[in-house]
C-alpha cells in the first residue's frame, strides 16, 4: 500500500528484484519485490501515470501519462532521479515499452499514433499511424523485429521494424 489513487500500471525489473507501480496519484513507486517494502517515490507527472516499463538493463524506468502534458518521462532506477522528458504526442500516453535491446522506446497514445524514440538521445525516430482510435497498448516481440499495437478501435496492428526503426504496417 502507499498510493493515494488507483494503480494503473505495474512492471517487474528484468532481474525480478524491483516492482514499479504507476498511479492516478501522479507518482511512480518502486518496491522491493521480495519484502514488499516501498523504496522510492518518483514525482513529476502532472496527471495520471498510465504506464511504466523497465529498460532491459534495469537502469531506467520509462513512464507515460500526463493527460495535461502528453509526456513520456525517463528515470534512473538507482537514484530515483528524473533523466529526460520526451514530448510529441498530442493526447495522453497510454502505453510505453522498451525494445529488447533497450535502444528504442515505443509509446502509444490517445492521439491514435505510436511513436518510436531513440532511448539514449530521446530523439523521435518515427511516427506510426493506422489506428482509428486511441492506442492502448504497445509491445515488442522478443527479437525486437516486430511491434504490436492494440487500440480502442478493436484492432491489433503488427509493425515490422528495421534496425533503424523504420517501420511499415504488416
Amino acid at each position: 500500500t502507499g498510493h493515494t489513487n488507483r494503480v494503473k500500471s505495474v512492471a517487474f525489473s528484468r532481474d525480478g528484484r524491483i516492482i514499479a507501480s504507476g498511479s492516478g496519484d501522479k507518482t511512480i513507486r518502486l518496491w522491493d519485490a521480495v519484502t514488499g517494502v516501498h523504496n522510492k517515490t518518483l514525482t513529476g507527472h502532472r496527471n495520471d501515470v498510465n504506464s511504466v516499463a523497465f529498460s532491459p538493463n534495469d537502469r531506467t524506468i520509462v513512464s507515460g501519462g500526463d493527460s495535461g502534458g502528453h509526456t513520456i518521462r525517463l528515470w534512473d532506477t538507482v537514484t530515483g532521479k528524473f533523466k529526460r522528458t520526451l514530448i510529441g504526442h498530442t493526447d495522453r500516453v497510454n502505453s510505453v515499452a522498451f525494445s529488447p535491446d533497450g535502444r528504442i522506446l515505443a509509446s502509444g497514445s490517445a492521439d491514435k499514433t505510436i511513436r518510436l524514440w531513440d532511448a539514449s538521445t530521446g530523439k523521435l525516430k518515427r511516427i506510426l499511424t493506422g489506428h482509428t482510435s486511441s492506442v492502448r497498448s504497445v509491445a515488442f516481440s522478443p527479437d525486437g523485429g516486430t511491434l504490436a499495437s492494440g487500440s480502442v478501435d478493436g484492432t491489433v496492428l503488427l509493425w515490422e521494424l528495421t534496425p533503424s526503426a523504420n517501420a511499415s504496417s504488416r
